[in-house]
Formats: structure tokens, sequence, C-alpha cells
């Protein structure tokens, strides 16, 4: 009797280029999203509370389904919105990016969106109050970079997304995409200046973030 198929998983963390994997995804999945409901009209948006209260139901998936969400806010990250995922055969996918870019896109992004709340009131205080934001967003006690990759079966990043995608296709045994570059469309960014001291800082406080992502970087 042959095994079940794997469902599939992708771990979308915000702003390291997931609309444009979605597009190279869908060549070979049936996507099924599972994101909040987000506005910047509050009476639009869907709070993190009903959303925890409504997942999917998994067991409705076939191996041609690929579920993608954000998984980031209370109540339901991935660890207690699908923890099963971890014990049983899902393959989970995710992409990063290098911790200063995505951070300097979340913050644009948020400014001019409303959709990502930015509290701060300048990129150098966003900079300085971020601290892994993405560690976080994968494990529930990150440790190390090792241990919070482990659980995936494929870890790509943005600044080699071509790549990356090829090497999907080939372990999916399927086609290589379509030829074309899958590249983040940026947000317009006004000028900007760091200093080496916020920039100093900001590797301090997200160095599990750089490990993160050195090690995919280097997988």
């Amino acid at each position: 009797m042959l095994p079940p198929s794997p469902q599939y998983l992708f771990h979308h963390i915000p702003k390291c280029g997931g609309n444009s994997l979605r597009i190279a995804f869908a060549q070979w999945f049936l996507i099924t999203y599972d994101y909040r409901e987000r506005s910047h009209r509050h009476l639009e948006a869907q709070t993190p509370a009903d959303f925890a209260q409504n997942r999917l139901d998994r067991t409705e998936l076939r191996d041609h389904h690929l579920l993608c969400g954000h998984f980031d806010t209370e109540g339901a990250y991935l660890w207690q919105r699908y923890p099963a995922v971890y014990g049983d055969q899902t393959r989970l996918i995710t992409f990063l990016r290098h911790p200063l870019e995505r951070a300097i896109s979340h913050y644009f992004y948020g400014r001019k969106t409303g959709r990502l709340p930015i509290k701060e009131n300048s990129l150098e205080e966003f900079l300085l109050a971020c601290q892994n934001p993405m560690a976080k967003l994968l494990s529930p006690a990150p440790e190390n970079a090792g241990q919070i990759l482990a659980p995936y079966w494929f870890v790509g990043t943005l600044e080699n997304i071509d790549a990356d995608l090829n090497e999907f296709a080939r372990r999916l045994h399927r086609a290589p995409p379509v030829a074309q570059s899958y590249h983040v469309n940026q947000t317009s960014r006004p000028p900007y200046d760091l200093s080496p001291e916020i920039l100093a800082v900001f590797r301090a406080n997200n160095a599990m973030d750089f490990a993160l992502f050195e090690r995919a970087a280097g997988r």
C-alpha cells in the first residue's frame, strides 16, 4: 500500500516575495488561501480573534493543493492554527529575505497602504524597534537557526528566487517555472540615509534573523 501523498503549506513571511511566489506556485498547485482579511478601514478588517476561530479543514485538501498564509497573529501562528503540520507529512515551504531589506520594505509598504500597521514615526525608529520578526513567525521559542528551519521541507530566499524556484520544481519532479524573473514589485521609497549606528543596532537586535537568512541562502 502506498503511503498517503504529502500536503504542502507555504508559510508566507510578509514582504519576502510572496505574491511573486504564488504566481510560480500556481503552475504546480491549486492554491488555497488562508489569510486574515485586512483593511486600513477598521470596520472592514477581520480581527485576529475572529480569524483564529475560523481555520480551514485540512482533510478537505488534496495533494495538488497548496495552503498559503501569513500565520502572523496571536491565536493563528502556524503552531497554533495547524499544530499537526509539525508531526505529519506536511511539506512546509517558506522564503526569507535579507532582514534589512525586508524591514525597509515592510515600513514603506505599511506607510503607503495601511495594511501593515506602523506605530513608529520614522524609518529609523521602526528599524530600532525591529527584533527578529522572521524568527518570531517561524517558531514559538527560537533558539538557533538550524532548529527553527528543521521542520521546513524547502527554504528559499527572495534574493535567489529564480534559482530556488528551479530547485523547488526539481524536488517536485515537475517542469521548471515558465521562464521569467520572479521579483518583488518594490514599494516606492523616498530617499533615505541610514547611519552606521542605526545599522549596527539593527544587526545586533536581529541577529537571529540574519542567521536564518544566511543559513537559508547557504542551503
